[in-house]
């Protein structure tokens, strides 16, 4: 890709993104010694890894909720919906804002199953709002309902009143953050009991890239499911623009998203990718979208997908997991059987 065509996408969006800025700045990297088998090397550099990663969240300040309360309580066929908000300390970037999220508890309760947290992103228009449009018919978090489970809908994708934040760490993180210390809210508030065993972290599109984020952080979750979460940090920095709208995929300290991917292993994970997704590697540019997005010039590489595949793949295998590929029909959406399944056949153990 030629340096005026990443210039001219950068002009259309009004981005301020720098290729040698994010070339400088990107240095998390799994050593090539680890990738080709050498456990030593992997858990050298995992070790040191996870702790510089860590510091990133938890550098993050005045995101822990100072209380809970129900704003909604909803009979729903398959249990009570509770609408839940958090209150933040004046000082906090969340003070004043909607916050929390959707705790579903189902009308038959098996506490053996973990807490699922679903989580949405661009494949839903509810950012920065409570979710209750995921919890009707037809939405992927009601069916983890129907079968059982506890939900979490948090409160995802938010922008305003954290730019300047994002600017230094990263959209992602910070939704990690909110994210994990909202999980801590709600299982141990008084509020709602919670019953489960260990969590479930599940997302759809930037949700799928939080739950991984939110994986490699919280070492109590146990399984995850992640669907259209898989282009590449290094097409979206060359490629992917919304006009006026922020880089939120971007996290600076990195080259690509698989280090953070690594630091999971060996617990079980989903990648979940549907044929007719935009990003699916079938050489097709993405196509424009009016004014708001003008297009690719190129499409996602099978070697970006599957050469990031292999490696998660070799990884896991060195340390005894399990991490799987599911390709389905559908566009940039979850496959909800595959992924009751794989939550299923993980649970509990």
């Amino acid at each position: 890709m030629s340096l005026l065509r990443i210039l001219v996408l950068v002009l259309i969006s009004g981005s301020t993104f720098s290729v040698a800025t994010a070339k400088a700045e990107a240095r998390a990297e799994v050593p090539l010694e680890a990738i080709l088998g050498d456990r030593a090397e992997f858990d050298a550099w995992a070790g040191k890894f996870r702790k510089e990663y860590s510091s990133w969240i938890d550098d993050i300040q005045q995101f822990q909720p100072s209380g809970s309360r129900i704003v909604t309580r909803t009979q729903s066929p398959y249990g009570v919906l509770h609408t839940i908000a958090f209150d933040y300390q004046k000082s906090s970037p969340l003070h004043g804002k909607v916050s929390g999220g959707i705790l579903a508890i189902p009308k038959h309760i098996d506490a053996t199953k973990p807490l699922v947290v679903a989580i949405h992103g661009h494949e839903h228009g509810q950012w920065e709002m409570y979710p209750d449009g995921l919890m009707v018919e037809g939405q992927w978090p009601l069916e983890f309902l129907k079968n059982g489970y506890v939900v979490w809908v948090p409160v995802s994708m938010r922008h305003s009143g954290i730019t300047s934040l994002a600017t230094m760490q990263g959209y992602l993180p910070i939704w990690t953050k909110e994210i994990s210390q909202g999980i801590d809210q709600i299982v141990t508030s008084k509020t709602v009991q919670v019953p489960h065993k260990g969590i479930a972290a599940v997302g759809v599109s930037s949700g799928g890239s939080i739950a991984f984020l939110l994986m490699a952080y919280r070492s109590d979750i146990q399984v995850g499911v992640f669907a259209g979460a898989q282009l590449p940090l290094v097409f979206l920095r060359q490629e992917y623009r919304i006009k006026n709208h922020p880089d939120c995929w971007d996290i600076p300290k990195l080259a690509s998203y698989t280090p953070i991917q690594a630091l999971i292993a060996p617990r079980p994970v989903q990648f979940q990718l549907g044929k007719e997704d935009p990003g699916y590697p079938n050489g097709e540019p993405f196509a424009r979208q009016g004014d708001w997005f003008a297009g690719t010039s190129r499409d996602v590489l099978t070697d970006e997908i599957g050469g990031q595949m292999l490696i998660l793949k070799s990884l896991w295998k060195m340390k005894g997991g399990e991490v799987s590929q599911h390709l389905h029909a559908g566009g940039h959406q979850m496959d909800i059987k595959a992924a009751l399944k794989f939550v299923s056949s993980h649970s509990g153990k």
